[in-house]
């Protein structure tokens, strides 16, 4: 897996501080400039760091899961089924009625 974290756009709507005229406009884009900075200038660090976490812990849930497994996980409903409910791959046809 390899990410790429960039941030296109930030808004920051703080208000009332200190009235709500210039001090508020000027706040906000600092916060917003300071925030896209601190993304999109860092997009290797963060982007390795998301590497390095999250790829051990996905590979560790996926290990000896066959790919049935795997869809079950992603779609089953919390409602009533476990995901621990095995898949059923082999099916049994019934007795053909007209025989």
């Amino acid at each position: 897996m390899k990410t790429q974290v960039s941030l296109g756009s930030c808004t920051s709507e703080i208000t009332g501080f200190m009235g709500n005229g210039a001090i508020n406009r000027m706040i906000n884009r600092q916060i917003e400039n300071f925030v896209e900075m601190g993304i999109n200038n860092n997009q290797n660090e963060i982007s390795d760091l998301i590497e390095d976490n999250l790829v051990l812990k996905v590979n560790k849930m996926l290990k000896g899961n066959d790919f049935w497994t795997l869809i079950d996980m992603i779609f089953s409903s919390s409602e009533g089924e476990s995901e621990d409910d095995p898949i059923v791959v082999n099916c049994v046809a019934p007795a053909d009625p007209w025989a």
